[in-house]
């Protein structure tokens, strides 16, 4: 399993690279470049693709495929994956960005080098130097070498009779301390990195929807830039009296992208099935303490065999948190 851990943390940290290249460069614009969307793609396929070592556990079944669902809501632009005011990934993408970073820098911690206990490396007729300086020690630095770099044959044969007198049986090689901490570094600067993306101001615009109708904007429009239901919308229009104007390509009976859970085109579902459906939504989020991101909620009903995506739980969620914000403010 080891050439396997090697395999899927080898292309899991080039997709790290390739997020990492795209924020770092000063001619790269806020919408995700093709590579980084094949790279996460790429990574996926490898999860998928055999068996998962213990110490990619966390990494491959759940960190990967939260960021690659994340990556497809955004390339299908579903409602709250893109910020609307310059088209880079919602912060949605890059909190799985950091649980991803937070997995690959977990899984070192976990792949910790095991040595062949001394006893056992006499018997294979390994020399005291080799032990002292190849094995258990690097670069002339170990637990059997002397100040001066000199072999120490005496602790040698008193560990291979006392096991762990002088190895401890939870030691870490230095070298491998030196690579976790390093590892540590790199993903202290990451997670910042990621944080500026994720806490980025998203832009609302200050108009009210009654504003916004009256200054003619299109009904599409509004949805955009205040996240509201075309009913909610077309509602506001009817109080004030004013006509809602549609933009240019839309279509009765098509779905808005920040539609709720609807009649599929075939008209084959009921009000009834619906309704539950809605129900199952609100549900899996009041579970979590209103907590659970709609990409993994839509996730869980797929899996369960409802057809439905992140953008129709998301416009469910939102439907239901402002319906709750209204009924507490008029209680």
């Amino acid at each position: 399993m080891e050439n396997r851990a090697k395999e899927i943390l080898r292309i899991v940290d080039e997709m790290l690279r390739r997020i990492q290249r795209w924020l770092n460069d000063p001619h790269g614009g806020p919408i995700m470049p093709e590579n980084v969307g094949l790279g996460i793609q790429a990574a996926l396929q490898s999860c998928d693709s055999g068996n998962i070592p213990a110490c990619c556990r966390d990494l491959a079944t759940v960190a990967v495929p939260r960021l690659a669902e994340e990556c497809r809501a955004y390339a299908q632009r579903e409602h709250g994956k893109v910020r609307p005011e310059s088209g880079a990934p919602g912060p949605s993408f890059w909190a799985s960005v950091k649980a991803v970073a937070r997995a690959r820098a977990g899984a070192d911690t976990l792949v910790i080098e095991k040595q062949e206990p001394v006893a056992v490396l006499l018997q294979q007729g390994v020399t005291h130097d080799q032990i002292a300086r190849h094995i258990y020690g690097r670069r002339g630095v170990g637990p059997f070498l002397q100040t001066n770099g000199a072999t120490n044959v005496a602790l040698i044969e008193q560990e291979a009779r006392e096991p762990n007198s002088v190895i401890a049986a939870d030691w870490i090689p230095p070298w491998h301390r030196e690579l976790l901490e390093r590892r540590q570094q790199e993903l202290n600067s990451q997670l910042k990195t990621y944080d500026q993306q994720e806490l980025a101001r998203h832009y609302d615009d200050p108009a009210t929807v009654e504003e916004m109708l009256r200054d003619g904007a299109f009904v599409q429009q509004i949805e955009r830039a205040k996240g509201a239901l075309r009913e909610e919308i077309l509602e506001v229009a009817r109080t004030i009296g004013v006509t809602p104007v549609d933009g240019p390509g839309y279509r009765p009976g098509v779905r808005d992208p920040v539609s709720e859970i609807d009649e599929d085109e075939s008209g084959a579902a009921s009000a009834a099935d619906r309704q539950a459906l809605k129900s199952l939504v609100i549900e899996l989020y009041a579970q979590s303490d209103c907590t659970r991101g709609a990409a993994d909620i839509a996730t869980e009903l797929r899996k369960l065999g409802h057809d439905i995506n992140t953008n129709a739980v998301s416009a469910t969620i939102g439907h239901w948190k402002r319906k709750n914000g209204k009924a507490a403010a008029t209680a």
